[in-house]
């Protein structure tokens, strides 16, 4: 039921926005390293496609969608993806931002000329500035979702402000605690509680997600109703420095691409003063390439870190399913 409702939930968005439920949707999602090995694939395309008459679950029955192409990708191959992904209209593009970073970085223009996408939906985070105002020149709206695996849509990205989330209230009630605030640069954040309404076997009430934000009563667009801003994960996107102070880090996959060729990365901060970062798919990395990676990971975070590059051949992720860029092991 709790899964049922879910889905109906993120549908009744697009109705919500006015959209056309007879488009494509099209799903990129990482496969895992036990996937990986029995995809019918190999290793020229590294990608599996599985195209089925319907993306509306339970709602299939009442009303009619365009088709549902899920490609699950076990590395980046930037041409045959291309040339997969044009074969139907795109319709509604549904990506980890990870993966849409390092997808368009270059040779992109071609692309999206022909591709036919009506919207980009960042699944589990948010795509960096630029990649937002890339879409926007091309008028490609981005319409990202705030929600966790435990209660699924907490908030929509508002149309007009990017990072503005207006709170799915038919969902969840969203609180913040006030009494435990954080200081991130020029932003008081605070700890998010959600509860949430739908969660008959196992309640979620007033419950810790670990992220930290700013709840306000409206948006600057007019929306009458809980706004949440400034998300951050607490272990997501958070460097704790030697000082105590809490400070935003973020580098995109074309930043890492452009000093070394990976297939998996990793970046993890271990003491308050240590950040490894792990790579796999490149054996060999000439000693002033990982020189370039440890001045770039300075740059992001300060000259005052310890910085230690670590080539492996798999990167384990234990039993993380969302495979998270960077990672605060302090907090």
């Amino acid at each position: 039921m709790n899964s049922d409702y879910s889905r109906v939930r993120s549908l009744a968005q697009y109705l919500m926005e006015e959209r056309d439920l007879g488009r494509n949707r099209t799903r990129l999602r990482s496969s895992s390293y036990e996937e990986g090995g029995h995809l019918q694939t190999d290793a020229t395309n590294s990608f599996a496609v599985d195209v089925t008459d319907t993306w509306l679950g339970p709602l299939s029955i009442l009303l009619k969608s365009g088709i549902n192409k899920h490609i699950n990708y076990w590395k980046l191959n930037r041409d045959m993806l291309f040339e997969e992904l044009l074969k139907h209209p795109i319709g509604y593009l549904l990506s980890p931002p990870s993966f849409l970073e390092a997808l368009f970085q270059t040779d992109y223009s071609e692309f999206l000329e022909r591709a036919q996408i009506e919207l980009i939906v960042p699944v589990g985070g948010q795509i960096s500035a630029d990649l937002h105002t890339l879409f926007d020149t091309r008028q490609i709206p981005v319409r990202g979702a705030y929600s966790s695996e435990e209660v699924s849509l907490i908030g929509a990205e508002c149309e007009h402000y990017p990072y503005h989330y207006h709170v799915a209230h038919s969902n969840v009630i969203l609180e913040v605690d006030r009494n435990n605030s954080v200081v991130v640069g020029d932003n008081t954040l605070h700890r998010i509680l959600v509860t949430h309404l739908h969660s008959y076997a196992t309640p979620f009430i007033r419950y810790d997600i670990g992220d930290l934000g700013v709840l306000t009563d409206a948006c600057k667009c007019g929306h009458d109703g809980f706004t949440i801003t400034n998300v951050l994960g607490g272990s997501k996107n958070l460097l704790k420095h030697p000082n105590g102070e809490l400070t935003p880090f973020y580098i995109r996959v074309k930043d890492l691409f452009s000093v070394a060729q990976f297939e998996e990365y990793r970046i993890r901060q271990t003491t308050l003063d240590t950040i490894v970062i792990e790579m796999s798919g490149c054996d060999n990395l000439a000693q002033d390439k990982q020189g370039s990676l440890v001045t770039l990971i300075k740059k992001k975070a300060g000259d005052h870190f310890n910085v230690e590059v670590k080539l492996v051949d798999k990167i384990d992720w234990g039993l993380s399913v969302k495979r998270l860029g960077f990672r605060n092991e302090l907090i």
